[in-house]
């Protein structure tokens, strides 16, 4: 990990948080070639697309430790070592450089508010402004012409991060994936009984998203929605674009279909274990290596202090206060993890291709 790295080293992407543009040609993924549609409506056929990925988080100074814990499983896990870390404010920005981290100055995307290091606990006007902050650097990103994979910082990943998410884009040919705050999707049966609270929600913190102009179409309505007072967080606005900037689907052609009507084409995952539409406190058959998960997500209690517990119960910890690996894989002192890393080298979501209808 990069704080970790011998101090005579130099690291390609230091000294770079100013630039932008060199920043992501040194952090991009290598060049992918994927089939997808043309953005113009009609039968025209496939068409090639060569790309790049890049995966995006922020990051204050007082959360160091959940964006090294979210990076050492992203990059161990999730086999995703191509990502950049946003800040915003001066003292996040300098523990970013101190972590030795590829960080990007992405003050830019935040026009309106001055921020200042902290926690900001969901609810308080710093912490909307981060969010909105971040997706409009995600709209940049995808200007660029990179696949953008945007991430909270409370995440672990368990499994590889392209390879999952490529299922739904090479499956379905979606332009976008994105998460369900709910236990099961409409392919996989009845939906919960009440006590368990579904939740027909799309959370705004994890996805991946395609470079096309329907993409792009529904960051410009996504963030000009940040005005609206209706939508008092980008949660809201996403739940609010439905039907009007993107559409849902489950198999190839409805895909396209969504597509044809020139909205953003969307695959909801379930994030939830069966039978839960919240964060527990123990995991479902199989543990982190359930292929229904790519990823967990803290959710639904707020607070730092509570996801810094629930981390605990549910061995999220990777890494300690001094950001040193806790389990034997990372050379720790704890033995090995309880599940991880997988014994398989699969990515999730492997019962999607069941569902093709091409």
């Amino acid at each position: 990990m990069p704080w970790a790295a011998p101090d005579g080293e130099r690291l390609p992407w230091e000294g770079l948080h100013g630039d932008m543009d060199k920043l992501l040609e040194v952090m991009a993924g290598p060049v992918e070639q994927h089939d997808v549609y043309a953005d113009i409506a009609g039968p025209q056929g496939d068409a090639k697309l060569e790309l790049r990925w890049i995966t995006m988080l922020t990051m204050t100074g007082a959360l160091r430790r959940f964006a090294a814990n979210c990076i050492y499983s992203l990059v161990t896990y999730g086999r995703q070592p191509h990502y950049i870390v946003a800040t915003f404010d001066d003292s996040s920005a300098a523990e970013c450089a101190r972590m030795r981290l590829p960080c990007a100055d992405a003050k830019a995307f935040m026009p309106d508010h001055q921020l200042v290091d902290g926690e900001h606990n969901f609810g308080s006007a710093a912490a909307g402004a981060i969010w909105w902050a971040k997706q409009r650097l995600a709209q940049h990103l995808l200007s660029k012409n990179l696949t953008v994979h945007g991430t909270d910082i409370d995440v672990v990943y368990f499994r590889d991060v392209r390879k999952s998410y490529s299922r739904a884009f090479v499956k379905l040919r979606a332009d976008a994936v994105f998460a369900a705050e709910e236990a099961l999707d409409p392919t996989e049966g009845p939906r919960p009984v009440p006590r368990d609270a579904y939740i027909n929600h799309m959370n705004a913190g994890v996805y991946a998203v395609h470079p096309n102009q329907r993409t792009l179409d529904f960051f410009d309505q996504w963030i000009n929605a940040s005005t609206d007072p209706r939508s008092n967080n980008d949660q809201v606005a996403l739940n609010r674009l439905i039907h009007r900037a993107y559409g849902l689907c489950y198999s190839h052609t409805q895909c396209r279909v969504t597509q044809i009507q020139g909205l953003m084409a969307v695959w909801k995952h379930p994030h939830f274990w069966p039978g839960s539409s919240c964060i527990q406190d123990s995991l479902a058959e199989g543990g982190h290596c359930n292929k229904r998960l790519m990823y967990l997500h803290f959710l639904c209690i707020g607070g730092w202090h509570n996801k810094v517990k629930s981390w605990e119960t549910l061995s999220n910890w990777f890494l300690d206060e001094d950001l040193k690996p806790v389990y034997a894989d990372g050379r720790g002192p704890n033995g090995t993890h309880p599940y991880l890393p997988c014994p398989d080298d699969d990515g999730a979501w492997d019962k999607l291709q069941e569902r093709m209808d091409d």
